[in-house]
């Protein structure tokens, strides 16, 4: 019977969940110290990187890769099947505040490439509009810009409510401990829609904490993607062509 046991608690060792990257904090931490805090952790210049997404809504479904390129109010989207030179670019999405470009395959297989201003895009393409509206929030869990208002439900519960970078309202929910960002709910401006990002598996990068897992779903597209980011790094040095709108469809 011991042995059984010995054997179970080694199973269920194998079995928990890595330890987390977030440091205890010394408590009670005022609201000043809680957007402090978060303000330090999101203070990204850019960032470069390569994620694996799993897309889904009702006419679509696919594993992607893709690269990512953000700085703030820029973000943009290249994603293939494979990341190897003979495969084909599935979408390249650039979103920047003069506008936006989309390069894609129509249902010919035949390259297609549509220009815009952003109000366009969020009206022409509600369901890939999903990526405009939750901005930064995509990859920096706790980052606002402007005022933002610390909330306190109950003992156990910490939300920091504010205003993403394309003007869509946020409310983060974290753990009080640590400040680790576990769920976001952001509400399209002039709409009744709300997108949910969940996070998990941080990984630090300096004062930084990025997410490697995170899912967004948007119900009323019943869209769903789940995001894994497999490599990447902060930068504030980007080439000139990746945020320039003429780039995208450019061979």
């Amino acid at each position: 019977m011991r042995r059984v046991a010995w054997l179970l608690g080694i199973v269920l060792a194998g079995c928990a969940a890595p330890p987390s990257v977030f440091p205890q904090l010394e408590q009670p931490l005022s609201d000043a110290r809680v957007l402090e805090l978060l303000a330090a952790r999101t203070a990204l210049p850019g960032y470069a990187g390569v994620v694996s997404m799993d897309y889904e809504d009702p006419e679509v479904q696919g594993s992607l890769e893709a690269v990512v390129n953000w700085r703030p109010e820029h973000l943009r989207v290249t994603a293939f099947k494979g990341l190897v030179v003979t495969d084909y670019d599935v979408f390249d999405l650039l979103l920047v505040p003069a506008g936006y470009a989309l390069r894609y395959l129509d249902d010919a297989r035949e390259d297609a490439l549509v220009r815009g201003t952003l109000a366009e895009f969020t009206e022409s393409r509600p369901r890939q509009a999903g990526f405009y509206w939750v901005g930064e929030a995509l990859l920096l869990p706790g980052r606002t810009v402007g005022e933002a208002e610390v909330r306190r439900p109950d003992d156990e519960r910490l939300e920091v409510a504010g205003t993403l970078s394309s003007g869509a309202r946020v409310v983060f929910e974290l753990e009080p401990a640590t400040l680790e960002v576990h769920r976001a709910r952001i509400e399209v401006p002039g709409e009744r829609r709300a997108i949910e990002l969940r996070y998990a598996d941080y990984v630090r990068e300096g004062e930084a904490f990025l997410p490697r897992a995170t899912t967004l779903e948007d119900p009323s597209f019943q869209v769903r993607v789940d995001f894994a980011l497999d490599e990447g790094e902060p930068t504030a040095e980007f080439a000139d062509y990746v945020f320039d709108l003429d780039d995208v469809g450019r061979e």
